[in-house]
């Protein structure tokens, strides 16, 4: 077991040491415009998604415009809701229906007769 875990130890320096050396000579075999080009590459990617018009603005506002057409269609119902109230209110006969309702109001040829609970 010690014996397998040593040679595992040894492959994975092996491996690690030739992928190091590796970098380094990819590093050192390309030319100096060939950094400049990937460092551009990087910049842009970075502003394209974190830039003021990147992506991660654009699904945020993506999610703003969601909540404001949720709102906007709330706000249509209660616009319809309160136009029909509207149009009851102004219809004299609903008007007197309120006043009589809910101020206690009576015509002139009515009488009102209130009935008290025997004790």
């Amino acid at each position: 077991m010690i014996i397998l875990a040593s040679n595992r130890k040894q492959k994975v320096k092996k491996i690690y040491s030739s992928l190091v050396s590796l970098s380094v000579q990819i590093f050192r075999a390309l030319p100096f415009s060939a950094w400049l080009v990937l460092i551009g590459l990087l910049t842009f990617l970075w502003f394209w998604i974190f830039g003021s018009k990147g992506l991660y603005e654009m699904e945020q506002l993506r999610g703003l415009r969601q909540e404001l057409l949720e709102e906007k269609t709330k706000l249509a119902v209660e616009k319809e809701q309160l136009e029909t109230e509207l149009k009851y209110l102004e219809d004299p006969e609903y008007q007197k229906h309120v006043i009589r309702r809910e101020l206690g109001y009576i015509e002139d040829d009515e009488a009102v007769i209130q009935f008290h609970p025997k004790k």
